[in-house]
């Protein structure tokens, strides 16, 4: 008996030693997939953990949660997320409590819960003030800027983004300078500043393609086909979309595809093809409903009441108009319904 247990207790030290190995180099591989934004290959070699390891180790489950918002797989990300939430919050003011609350943020952002978000991010923002965190500061700040862009909310977007930019270039955090110039470029398009959205995606344009990803990369050449149409560029802007669609085919990923095909709706509509421009923003709306992107569900219901009310269609540009604005108030942007009602009225009979 002596002797078997002997043996048991020396044989547990390799073993345990092993097992810390293991674990010392999937998290060194999952840093340098995260570093390198290969997520969807960051997601694979997660996904082989069980449920009790990736909430035994929450350093490994945050990135698993990352991968799967970058794939657009958002509802596996918050429950996951959701179920990290006590280890990290045990932990105290640190980067994995800091990294959890805005990664939780980022992924309701994305499932169009805007009010859930925020709070968490003034969380964050709170925490990385005391922390002297400019990383999630920036984060914080970048991210509050995207709902007031959601919210029409210009001034504030403005003031958020700035703030964001600063505390990226106080740590030299090139992929957040690049992000928040493509920010900068959504408020002054949605304001109608063309040529000062132009400027910004410029300016994101000489960072994220050398340190953004993928999804990063497919917005912006969605943002600079919009903003192509909008010039006449036509061609441009199909070769832009072209590009996006292949990186999001890539990831996979479904809400963004919606806005590529939405774009390609704008495309269509510019040139004069209303059927195919009808098309592709049908084929938008039924993927971002799929997808629960009601956002750009809100977007395309607009698109779809403009193109019906150009068409002469007076009743289905009004049904289509109540349906983006039930959208909009749904989502906490009535801002976003009365700028939509005003573009539509402006195209019927009075």
């Amino acid at each position: 008996m002596t002797t078997q247990q002997g043996r048991t207790s020396t044989a547990s030290g390799p073993l345990l030693a092993e097992d810390l190995c293991a674990r010392l180099d999937r998290l060194d591989r999952a840093w340098a997939l995260r570093a390198a934004q290969a997520y969807t290959e960051l997601r694979d070699l997660l996904e082989e953990l069980s449920a009790e390891e990736l909430l035994a180790d929450p350093d490994l489950g945050i990135q698993l949660c990352a991968a799967w918002q970058r794939t657009g797989e958002l509802d596996r990300a918050l429950d996951l997320a959701l179920r990290l939430a006590a280890s990290c919050e045990a932990r105290g003011n640190d980067r994995l409590y800091r990294e959890r609350t805005n990664l939780e943020a980022i992924i309701r952002i994305g499932q169009c819960d805007y009010a859930g978000a925020e709070p968490l991010l003034y969380e964050v923002l709170d925490a990385a003030v005391r922390a002297g965190d400019d990383l999630f500061l920036g984060h914080a700040c970048s991210n509050l800027g995207t709902i007031a862009i959601v919210r029409c909310h210009w001034d504030a977007a403005v003031s958020h983004i700035r703030r964001a930019l600063a505390c990226f270039q106080r740590i030299g955090y090139l992929r957040g300078i690049g992000a928040n110039h493509h920010n900068l470029a959504l408020v002054y398009h949605g304001m109608g500043r063309l040529r000062e959205a132009e400027d910004h995606v410029v300016h994101s344009a000489g960072y994220l393609p050398f340190h953004g990803s993928e999804d990063e990369l497919g917005q912006l050449e969605i943002e600079r086909a919009e903003l192509r149409v909008e010039s006449g560029d036509l061609a441009l802007a199909k070769a832009l979309l072209q590009r996006a669609e292949s990186r999001l085919a890539r990831l996979g990923h479904g809400p963004l595809y919606a806005e590529v095909l939405r774009a390609k709706g704008a495309v269509a509509a510019a040139e004069g093809r209303g059927r195919d421009a009808e098309d592709f923003f049908s084929s938008a709306l039924e993927l971002a409903r799929a997808t629960s992107n009601r956002f750009t569900e809100g977007i395309v219901l607009t698109d779809l009441a403009i193109l019906a009310a150009r068409q002469g269609s007076a009743a289905p540009a009004e049904a289509r108009l109540r349906e983006a604005r039930a959208v909009f108030v749904a989502i906490g942007s009535p801002e976003r319904a009365r700028r939509s009602e005003a573009r539509v009225r402006a195209l019927l009979p009075h």
